[in-house]
């Protein structure tokens, strides 16, 4: 069973969040993925360009509004529509949610996800796959004003990525315990649905099963909360709680075929994770080396032959190049749209994730040597890498 997100802005080793495909790319395989598993699980959702996967996952929330807590949030009871009353949550959890933009805006909804505020610092955390490979970041939050944010780091293993913002009078959200959830508990999400603005939106539902694993060729997500709410575009990154209004998990994917099934990544186990991005040691960093393109594996099933004779690749391997972040070390070099990537400092390439491994290899400023097939013709070019961080 394949799990899947709207279109992210960009690819796993680069920027790609300029204007993205509109011919025989678009929408399957706009977004650059790093596998055939990867394109199934966070692949495309017809018009969304985010990491958006998804999920507005989920469900009521309790409440009744009385007592403050240490943040001076309002603690949620009983009450209302079958003991639970939506407003009441969606009015403690939404100054603590945001809208995340990356790169440009095309498509339907946009290049936007969800996140939520972690601290008084201006952190913020969000889904891996929201930010993964974007050239600018921008932060909208609840009263309609706007920063640009940085990244921090992010474990995209754990599809978990901290971003961070120069700003005062923050709200955090409170986190919870995804531990001491119960299958059947009502849930609810809070988030940027479809990137249409204004205040956030808020989906219903309830946990369905827990410790839940995706698990298909390279992507393996496991301590899932899978809940039965709708999917939409926009929501990846966006906050599953529970009735006292305490994040319980990061909303991220849902199964494409099926009915009112999506998951978020449980909170409990990227507490440890959380820690170590604001001490600067996540697996990507601001100091990663980055080529500047975002790329799909040939071989991936979401290009159809017709796609592929259109562009007129002849290469049965490789990672062909579906965006360039203009000023990139790639876009001074002549990478182009359509050309796929054979091989790196001599070393043969015959998928995408390849590219990223060697490109977290290198540092900043290193030169490489990237060859190429354009239309059937070989060409080695040589690319000077860029900084993550900018």
């Amino acid at each position: 069973m394949g799990a899947t997100a709207p279109d992210a802005p960009g690819g796993p080793y680069g920027p790609g969040t300029g204007p993205q495909p509109t011919g025989p790319l678009a929408p399957s395989a706009r977004r650059a993925t790093s596998s055939p598993g990867r394109s199934w699980l966070f692949g495309a959702l017809a018009g969304a360009l985010v990491g958006a996967v998804v999920a507005a996952l989920v469900s009521v929330a309790i409440v009744g509004a009385s007592n403050r807590g240490e943040t001076g949030r309002a603690s949620v009871g009983s009450g209302g529509n079958n003991g639970l009353d939506v407003q009441a949550i969606l009015s403690a959890m939404q100054e603590s949610v945001v809208s995340i933009e990356t790169g440009e805006s095309s498509g339907l909804y946009g290049s936007a996800g969800s996140g939520f505020i972690f601290d008084n610092s201006g952190d913020i955390l969000t889904n891996n796959h929201v930010i993964e490979g974007a050239s600018r970041i921008n932060v909208r939050f609840f009263d309609g004003t706007t920063a640009p944010a940085e990244l921090v780091g992010s474990f995209p293993s754990n599809d978990l990525a901290m971003i961070r913002v120069t700003r005062t009078g923050l709200r955090p959200a409170r986190l919870g315990s995804s531990t001491a959830l119960n299958v059947g508990e009502p849930v609810v999400a809070v988030g940027n649905a479809l990137n249409l603005g204004g205040r956030p939106s808020v989906t219903t539902g309830i946990v369905s099963g827990k410790e839940r694993s995706i698990n298909v060729p390279g992507v393996q997500l496991d301590h899932l909360i899978q809940t039965d709410a709708a999917i939409n575009p926009g929501n990846s990154g966006g906050p599953l709680v529970n009735a006292r209004a305490e994040v319980v998990g990061i909303n991220t994917a849902r199964i494409p075929d099926a009915q009112n099934i999506g998951f978020a990544v449980s909170i409990d186990p990227l507490k440890p994770l959380v820690k170590q991005l604001k001490d600067g040691k996540g697996a990507v960093n601001p100091d990663n080396a980055v080529l500047g393109v975002s790329t799909i594996s040939v071989d991936d099933p979401s290009l159809t032959p017709q796609a592929l004779d259109q562009l007129g690749v002849t290469a049965d391997t490789g990672a062909l190049v579906v965006s360039v972040q203009p000023g990139s070390g790639a876009a001074k070099a002549g990478l182009q749209y359509g050309d796929v990537i054979v091989g790196i400092d001599g070393g043969a390439i015959t998928s995408s994730d390849q590219v990223g491994t060697i490109i977290r290899s290198r540092k900043p400023g290193d030169v490489v040597k990237v060859e190429i097939e354009r239309r059937g013709t070989s060409q080695t070019v040589s690319v000077t890498l860029g900084r993550r961080g900018g």
